[in-house]
């Protein structure tokens, strides 16, 4: 499913008196908003959005457009997904919320069964490109259908139509072959690319003549936007697809885009980014091995088992030293700390008694020793409710451990061998 989500920047004021400002090469559309459920107004978004990519659309199928209450829309996004997401058995899936909990990567009690991600993803989303169906969902809450900011959402969603298309949205890798940041990243491509598109045509729409925009102080401008919002979200490991895909991820689309056109931006669907920190940089050189995957588990002390583990990645690290600062001024700060993630693996266990616990260990690699103990100072101040943790930084490396029984703290930490690399 590719969405349009209400993490990304807001729309310009909308009104239906205006004249638009035509994009060059694409002077024949009218430039209004209008009706965004009848024909005539879906078949020219349909088309001002492939002259904008620079393509036909004689040929792609004009997706149907669906306008359906937010219940309605849960319910057919998980009929299309069944059989499709990584499903871990019940007791398991609370393990790795937990452990997220305690990590600082979620906020307690937010998520307690698997239908609570889909609840929270729906209601922050406008509309969304439904893969399996090619169809588009609009999730009616009573907000005009004919306003630049409904053609703006549906402009953007046809994005993803003729993405999918182009690229085959569907055979992509996902959730059951990538981990969380690596889709974070793709998923970047895809939104960011959108957002672009989208961001033109509201421009276009309000009367702006793109060649006198400035990209780049409007890209980091959004990429901005997307910090200060995940500080205000919190819960990065659950909040960041809807955030940063927008913001960071059209900065990266919108640099590929002035790089190249739509040229550009195809040849990153061929080679995405492998990680969240390459989006941060925007295509700049990383300078350090493309990833680090950490494909040793630590073994767990007698009694335990390895559940489930994942990656974090730079942004979702930015996002819980934000919560950890707990102070605005310091984002600017704390992003440049992100950018010098060069790798993290986080893994779950729980034991076999009774009475379940569960225990996590994050391991985090840095660009250098000062930076892993920036994040270990930071993530010392970190008290879970019901948790105990133990952080420790060596070299570039910093190593946290989260166990529920606290009185098993230190065999745990006795017992760990961190031989990761």
């Amino acid at each position: 499913m590719a969405c349009g989500d209400a993490g990304r920047p807001a729309p310009l004021q909308d009104g239906l008196e205006r004249n638009g400002q035509p994009i060059a090469g694409c002077e024949e559309f009218s430039y209004r908003p209008c009706d965004i459920l009848a024909a005539e107004c879906q078949a020219e978004l349909f088309a001002l959005m492939a002259c904008m990519r620079g393509e036909a659309s004689a040929g792609v199928a004009l997706p149907e457009v669906r306008l359906l209450a937010e219940a309605d829309a849960a319910a057919l996004v998980t009929e299309a997904s069944a059989g499709l997401a990584m499903a871990l058995p019940a007791a398991d899936f609370q393990s790795q919320v937990r452990a997220m909990e305690m990590l600082g990567l979620m906020a307690p009690g937010l998520i307690t069964r698997e239908s609570d991600v889909l609840d929270v993803m729906i209601e922050s989303l406008l509309a969304f490109y439904l893969v399996p169906s090619r169809e588009i969902v609009v999730i009616d809450r009573g907000g005009s259908l004919a306003s630049l900011d409904a053609n703006a959402v549906l402009a953007h969603e046809f994005v993803h139509a003729l993405q999918d298309a182009r690229h085959g949205l569907g055979q992509l890798p996902g959730e059951a072959t990538l981990d969380s940041d690596r889709v974070l990243a793709l998923t970047s491509v895809i939104e960011g690319e959108a957002t672009i598109h989208q961001l033109n045509m509201t421009l276009a729409y309000d009367g702006s003549d793109l060649d006198d925009v400035n990209y780049d102080a409007l890209f980091d401008r959004i990429a901005q936007t997307g910090s200060e919002v995940t500080f205000d979200a919190g819960s990065p490991m659950l909040t960041a697809r809807g955030i940063f895909p927008y913001t960071y991820g059209a900065r990266y689309a919108g640099k590929q885009w002035l790089s190249g056109q739509s040229s550009a931006l195809d040849a990153v669907f061929e080679d995405p980014p492998g990680s969240s920190l390459e989006v941060m940089l925007a295509g700049e050189p990383l300078g350090v091995p493309r990833w680090n995957a950490f494909e040793a588990a630590p073994a767990a002390p007698l009694g335990y088992r390895l559940v489930s583990d994942d990656v974090a990645g730079a942004w979702v690290v930015f996002g819980v030293m934000a919560a950890l600062a707990a102070d605005l001024e310091a984002l600017p700060g704390l992003r440049d700390l992100a950018e010098e993630w060069r790798g993290d693996r986080f893994w779950v266990y729980e034991n076999d008694a009774a009475e379940t616990s569960v225990a996590a260990v994050w391991a985090v690699d840095w660009a250098g020793a000062s930076a892993a103990s920036r994040f270990a100072a930071l993530f010392a101040g970190w008290a879970p409710e019901g948790a105990a943790t133990r952080v420790d930084a060596a070299g570039a490396a910093t190593r946290i451990l989260a166990v529920e029984r606290a009185e098993e703290l230190e065999r745990w930490a006795s017992e760990l061998a961190f031989d990761t690399q």
